[in-house]
């Protein structure tokens, strides 16, 4: 079990959503993108539509928003790990999201028993 806020769930999504896999990875990759994506009307909360189909994130809202406890079974642990430790296009401002889930994505009760 993990724990990521709005911000670390909508770019993971956004990230994993992005990788291409092989059949026996298409499951597993598709389960986590479950488990890790945010809900519709989360979505609408954080998100400010500023015309012709783009949107920003309402820094303020995310902030409010609870953090969500992630149940990962092993496969998608290890899965999750190889995905953002291979992505290459962090910048500085990632950090903030990107650590802490990292250091809890070592331990061991990041997996669900």
């Amino acid at each position: 079990m993990i724990t990521m806020s709005v911000r670390a769930r909508l770019n993971i999504a956004g990230i994993v959503g992005q990788q291409k896999v092989g059949v026996s990875d298409l499951h597993v990759l598709g389960d986590l993108f479950k488990k890790v994506s945010v809900p519709d009307e989360d979505r609408e909360t954080v998100m400010r539509d500023i015309g012709n189909g783009q949107a920003i994130l309402d820094l303020e809202a995310m902030k409010a928003m609870p953090d969500a406890e992630i149940a990962l079974e092993k496969a998608e642990v290890r899965k999750l790990k190889e995905i953002l430790k291979g992505w290459t296009q962090y910048g500085p401002a990632d950090l903030d999201w990107l650590d802490p889930v990292m250091k809890q994505l070592e331990e061991p009760a990041a997996v669900t028993q």
